[in-house]
């Protein structure tokens, strides 16, 4: 094979690959480690092979061909280790050029392609979210499992929520609960991996980007709304038949213009009067002394988790319940009764603990529209 040869068929592969196999081929089965080694070393000889030393002999227009050839094999490398390192370099690699401050990749399925920003949008135990466009334009959120024995999760939460948005007289409060757009496997390596699809609203942030934004304490006056949609949440697990399960600040997303939440999290949801097994350490905080000691669980534990996390954006304190001095002690009230420890002196249930906190919030400031100043003036 010429060199010429050589640089066109290089080319072609980084032109059309169906995945980055298709550019440095298939990797060992064994681990990262040993991936990474055979990936540099396929680089390396692809490299060798059009390296500029060996273009001086080839007229003007070649050599610039094979000169931009070889740098996007470069950075095709580059991009692959990214991939590798993420888990899906067995994915197809975005057809654009990624930067060095928000570098994407993209995702095939039967219906269209995704790509998207590499840096996930939320980590969670059993997946990552990511933000970025369909092939259409469309804005979107997509989950990927962290590793195949999460699959089941993810499978789990999409019949939950192909169950809300099927009925013809579902509630209202469903238009706030993620449609499935799209969902698929993605094979890399030895892992096969559910992603799911979700439209990806405008404008959102999390409770947790709040709560960051906000070290010490959201103002009461701005935070209401955002409980309010929290507690809300309540209602729309209990309407649906389900505990959430996991109402901490990562799964509730609210529009900073619009007001109007998201819930997601569904994954973790049980049925009313069930146990939930498992549990993540990192949100110990939060869940209710019924869910540690594995008891049957109802409502009121999804209140009591709500009520935790708005003393996380009140800038509270989670082990004490206490809360800033600046908080309206009709407020405060609302929220210290929802983070009891008995369930028994609890709210009832979700309308029961979101009227009262409306009650209290109207009272103190009314119901005119408050604009969150996003991101926050330093």
């Amino acid at each position: 094979m010429t060199l010429n040869d050589k640089v066109l068929v290089i080319s072609q592969s980084l032109k059309t690959p169906n995945n980055y196999e298709g550019i440095f081929g298939d990797l060992p089965k064994t681990n990262k480690a040993a991936q990474k080694v055979a990936l540099n070393e396929s680089f390396r000889r692809l490299a060798l092979s059009i390296h500029p030393d060996l273009l001086v002999a080839l007229p003007k227009p070649e050599r610039q061909f094979a000169e931009d050839t070889f740098k996007k094999l470069v950075e095709a490398s580059k991009n692959a280790q990214r991939a590798l390192e993420n888990g899906f370099y067995s994915s197809p690699p975005s057809d654009k050029t990624p930067d060095s401050t928000a570098s994407q990749f993209t995702l095939s399925s039967r219906l269209s392609s995704y790509t998207l920003n590499n840096r996930p949008r939320a980590t969670g135990a059993s997946s990552k979210l990511y933000s970025g466009t369909s092939r259409a334009g469309l804005d979107v959120l997509v989950k990927i499992a962290s590793n195949s024995t999460n699959n089941q999760s993810l499978e789990r939460e999409i019949q939950f929520l192909e169950k809300v948005h099927s009925k013809s007289d579902t509630p209202e409060i469903a238009r706030f609960i993620p449609e499935v757009l799209d969902t698929f496997i993605i094979n890399n390596a030895s892992k096969r991996l559910r992603a799911t699809v979700f439209e990806g609203h405008k404008n959102l942030v999390s409770v947790s980007e709040l709560i960051d934004a906000y070290p010490n304490g959201m103002p009461a006056i701005d935070a209401a709304w955002v409980c309010r949609r929290l507690l809300g949440q309540v209602c729309a697990a209990t309407m649906f038949g389900v505990v959430h399960c996991a109402l901490v600040p990562d799964h509730l997303m609210v529009g900073v213009e619009t007001h109007d939440p998201i819930h997601i999290g569904w994954s973790h949801a049980i049925g009313i009067g069930e146990r939930k097994i498992n549990n993540e350490e990192r949100w110990k905080a939060y869940y209710p002394p019924e869910l540690l000691r594995k008891s049957e669980l109802d409502s009121r534990s999804d209140i009591y988790m709500a009520g935790k996390t708005m003393i996380a954006l009140l800038g509270g304190d989670l082990e004490s319940n206490a809360l800033p001095a600046t908080v309206p002690g009709a407020i405060a009230k609302v929220i210290h009764r929802c983070v009891q420890f008995s369930r028994s002196k609890r709210y009832v249930d979700g309308p029961d603990a979101l009227d009262a906190f409306s009650q209290a919030a109207w009272s103190l400031w009314g119901k005119k529209y408050r604009r969150l100043q996003w991101p926050p003036q330093q």
